[in-house]
């Protein structure tokens, strides 16, 4: 959709200094919005949407209608020497690269609303 429609995408994280993407060859893993959240709530997580307190886990749902996916793995080479790429490898450059902070190394739940500027522009 990225590619064909313009739909913005984002990374957080990552390996500071090194380009990022937003997809990955087979062997990464990505979870739909609405299973997580399901899962969340079957573990008694609090994800109505609204801020997140600092003691909380889980992230909270986003006030939208949309459904979305969450990469949750990804696969690397076994070291930077590795110059070899898979065939099934393309690289996609997110449209925003988000750093962790402090706070969002350890509570990741509150990088949610660092992001939602980056979409509502």
């Amino acid at each position: 959709m990225a590619n064909y429609d313009n739909v913005r995408t984002v990374v957080l994280g990552g390996i500071n200094g090194q380009p990022q993407q937003y997809s990955s060859f087979p062997g990464g893993q990505v979870l739909a919005s609405s299973l997580l959240y399901s899962n969340l709530q079957q573990l008694g997580q609090d994800i109505a949407p609204g801020p997140a307190s600092p003691h909380e886990l889980a992230p909270r749902m986003l006030p939208t209608t949309a459904s979305y996916s969450i990469n949750v793995r990804e696969i690397y080479p076994p070291n930077r020497t590795y110059d070899a790429l898979p065939s099934e490898f393309s690289f996609a450059k997110p449209t925003y690269h988000l750093p962790y902070s402090t706070v969002t190394a350890i509570m990741p739940q509150f990088a949610w609303y660092q992001l939602l500027p980056f979409f509502y522009n």
